[in-house]
């Protein structure tokens, strides 16, 4: 005898996860590795600092210039040198509108799945603004080839991957500026294969660029750390250069040379990789105090616009920028990355 089964008694609707499915949710740095910066509300939108510069302890170039004293003689007075730096807070937000029914007939929680987006998009912006902001520094390296060729030249001259020969003039570079190193020393542990980490700068690096870097000889990851990693991201590192790692990571299109095997966006020119290194209070973050915000206006409230109560808003907003405080101790390391 046949029984009646699901050919014939199919089912009405599908089961429904009222959790909405995770999202990708990239790393946030750029914000972690510079000053924290807030300007008080009623003050200025425009932020600024003034640094007295160094005084070289000669008068030249020579030893035999030191600033020694004739008995009895004046010396001559010295001028310091000033350099003031500024930037200019901007406001950035975005915004959702959803109805009512939209609410209410919706299996997944609308206004729950849209408020944890909502922050998302707040804490991507926010730190995409301090990414783009130091972007504009002038001590640039852009690598040329894989065995150490740096330049200054256009970006369109850009054709090699990260290498060893290239890290090296980059530490070199910092440590001639007398960049302060932000990451401290790690030990070695007494487990199998593990070793010290020297303190380092730090650098912030794209995935594709992580391909490339592992093949690098002298690089260590994690693993091999004898410590926990103690910086946020951190993947490994390389003599006095700590790595750490996300996919917001600044990418140029298309804007490096014509070179076969490397990531392209169109497959024509190469995709350029920027690689931040920075030095300890190299950057500032900066923002308005009490402007970052979330606004939430829920389905049920009329008003003018919408008297009936139909649709709820949710949104952010914030005022912040992001300034370059020393130029000599953020280096940015653009190269191609190996398709």
């Amino acid at each position: 005898m046949a029984a009646t089964g699901t050919s014939t008694l199919s089912t009405l609707s599908s089961y429904v996860d009222r959790t909405g499915l995770e999202r990708a949710k990239p790393l946030i740095l750029y914000g972690e590795y510079g000053k924290k910066i807030t300007i008080p509300q009623k003050n200025s939108k425009v932020y600024k600092a003034r640094r007295y510069e160094r005084i070289a302890p000669t008068g030249g170039t020579q030893s035999s210039n030191l600033r020694a004293m004739v008995e009895g003689t004046v010396p001559t007075n010295t001028t310091p040198t000033i350099t003031d730096v500024s930037a200019t807070v901007a406001q950035y937000g975005q915004y959702f509108i959803f109805t009512d029914q939209a609410q209410w007939v919706n299996e997944v929680s609308v206004d729950t799945e849209l408020m944890s987006v909502n922050s998302q998009n707040m804490a991507e912006t926010l730190d995409a603004v301090v990414r783009d902001n130091i972007q504009a520094g002038t001590n640039v390296f852009r690598l040329t080839d894989a065995i150490g060729g740096v330049s200054g030249a256009g970006r369109s001259n850009v054709a090699g991957v990260i290498n060893a020969a290239a890290l090296d003039k980059a530490i070199r570079n910092l440590q001639g500026s007398n960049a302060v190193m932000v990451a401290p020393n790690l030990t070695a542990s007494n487990k199998v294969g593990t070793s010290g980490i020297r303190a380092g700068y730090v650098a912030i690096i794209h995935p594709d660029v992580l391909y490339d870097l592992e093949q690098v000889s002298g690089y260590k990851s994690i693993a091999d750390y004898g410590q926990p990693a103690t910086l946020k991201g951190e993947v490994g590192a390389y003599k006095n250069i700590r790595f750490v790692m996300s996919t917001e990571a600044k990418i140029f299109p298309d804007s490096g040379a014509a070179k076969a095997g490397t990531k392209s966006t169109t497959g024509t020119y190469s995709d350029v990789y920027s690689t931040i290194i920075v030095g300890e209070n190299a950057y500032a973050a900066i923002d308005l105090a009490s402007t970052a915000k979330t606004h939430y206006v829920p389905i049920g409230q009329p008003d003018h616009a919408d008297p009936l109560g139909q649709t709820a808003t949710l949104g952010w907003t914030a005022m912040a920028t992001a300034l370059i405080l020393n130029d000599n101790w953020i280096l940015r390391f653009e190269s191609v990355a190996s398709a």
